[in-house]
């Protein structure tokens, strides 16, 4: 059973992939805070900042390491004026580590819980920080990424120069491109990569390993 103040409410839970630990939600009118294995986190600011009713709350999102011992969620600013957009937030990671954010679809645990990737804004400058490391910067970045491979021991993601010009790199390295465009990126084996990609007019084809495949075709 879950107790909560008078005048907050549960509006989100979640466990870890283990299910052994609970992390949910509790929301006010004018704050609101994380609750995760009993233990209540910091209080945020809360406020309604969509078209459609949504508060800085609602837009906070939770993550849990693959192991469950590792734990981050964004405090966001505020959204965009068609509430589709979180504007640039702030992540606690474990409960008191604070670091600056951008969006928070672009964060990753490694297997382990012992590596935390992100990346933040520094001017119009974006940097992919590794456990306060910076290991890369640029001015776009596509959506896939930073991944974590299934040893740890390498972290890839989608950096483009612009508009359909977009590389694939590895610990700050790239390792394949220029494509139009990359789709999401998946680990692969123990240390390897697999992601989606099409160069010119050519239609999507999957990168396995360093090895394009043929294009995809789809059947009417």
């Amino acid at each position: 059973i879950l107790s909560v103040t008078e005048g907050f409410s549960v509006t989100k839970f979640l466990w870890s992939r283990q299910g052994s630990t609970l992390a949910y939600l509790v929301e006010g009118e004018n704050a609101y805070h994380w609750v995760v294995d009993g233990v209540p986190g910091k209080t945020h600011v809360n406020k309604e900042v969509g078209p459609h009713g949504q508060t800085l709350a609602f837009e906070s999102q939770f993550f849990f390491s693959k192991d469950g011992k590792h734990y981050a969620y964004d405090v966001p600013a505020g959204v965009d004026r068609d509430g589709d957009s979180i504007y640039d937030s702030d992540v606690v990671v474990d409960g008191d580590r604070t670091v600056q954010f951008s969006t928070w679809f672009d964060l990753s645990f490694s297997p382990d819980g012992t590596k935390f990737a992100y990346l933040r804004k520094k001017g119009d400058t974006k940097e992919l920080v590794v456990n306060d490391r910076v290991i890369a910067a640029g001015s776009v970045w596509g959506v896939g990424g930073p991944v974590f491979s299934n040893d740890g021991n390498s972290i890839a993601y989608n950096r483009c120069d612009g508009a359909e010009v977009c590389f694939f790199s590895v610990n700050g390295q790239d390792i394949a491109g220029p494509y139009r465009r990359i789709g999401y990126i998946k680990p692969s084996g123990i240390s390897g990569f697999s992601y989606t990609a099409s160069r010119g007019d050519r239609e999507d084809f999957v990168v396995h390993r360093g090895v394009e495949s043929r294009p995809v075709e789809f059947v009417d």
